[in-house]
């Protein structure tokens, strides 16, 4: 069964909506049903990382498989759980972060699955549940002092960034201690994030456009993508997740 996530292109702050955990994670998907599309996909990705076709293959199940992981991680140790993401060069591997106990926490996960002996463990200082909280409290902070800005958690730095373009906006204001700012050139405008399929973003790549029956735009990612996503210092919201195939 093919799974995806559908990220909204508008630029606003980040709502995060709660994904139903399914599982499910101790095995690839099956086989799409749509075999052209799979193909397809495999060859694309196959080429962008320079490997042969039934190792992309292998690669898009095992990360097709690896957000059931993911969520299963979410739920039962979100007090440790600081955020999971695939590496994939120099060689493939999933990447799971905890404050605490990572190997302990992970092994009964993995043991009887494909990703035993593909999975490091990294110990972070914040747990993925204490940046959300933190991302909030930043948020009413720096819109308190109204100031033009982005906010995004980089899961892979295990921080909270903020995005302004001149960092003396914000008058030397206290933030939380896993908070960075950032300053950029200029912030994205409302309704004017360009982004397209195949662009990189955090522990993922983007898939196919889409637009509802109101003329929303959205982008959609593979299911293994996390949630906490953002683009060019613009933060992506989460929609929702759509299944497809049979």
């Amino acid at each position: 069964m093919n799974r995806f996530h559908l990220i909204s292109a508008t630029i606003i702050m980040s709502i995060v909506f709660a994904i139903t955990a399914i599982p499910t994670y101790a095995q690839p998907d099956p086989p799409l049903a749509n075999k052209e599309a799979e193909t397809k996909a495999a060859e694309w990705y196959a080429k962008d990382q320079g490997i042969d076709v039934s190792e992309a293959m292998r690669r898009l199940q095992l990360m097709h498989a690896e957000g059931y992981l993911q969520a299963e991680l979410e739920e039962k140790a979100k007090d440790i759980y600081a955020g999971l993401w695939v590496q994939h060069k120099p060689e493939f591997r999933i990447i799971a972060a905890f404050t605490r106990d990572g190997e302990k926490t992970i092994r009964p996960y993995i043991e009887k699955g494909p990703w035993a002996n593909l999975v490091d463990v990294r110990i972070v200082r914040a747990s993925l549940a204490e940046l959300r909280a933190e991302q909030t409290i930043v948020q009413q902070i720096v819109d308190s002092l109204k100031v033009p800005f982005t906010a995004a958690i980089n899961v892979k730095e295990n921080r909270v960034e903020v995005y302004v373009t001149d960092i003396k906006f914000l008058g030397g204001t206290q933030l939380p201690p896993n908070t960075v700012v950032i300053e950029v050139s200029e912030l994205p405008k409302p309704e004017a994030a360009q982004i397209w399929a195949g662009e990189r973003i955090n522990g993922c790549t983007t898939g196919f456009g889409v637009r509802d029956a109101s003329g929303n735009k959205y982008i959609t990612t593979a299911a293994h993508c996390s949630r906490d996503q953002s683009y060019n210092g613009t933060t992506l919201t989460w929609v929702g997740e759509r299944r497809g195939g049979s």
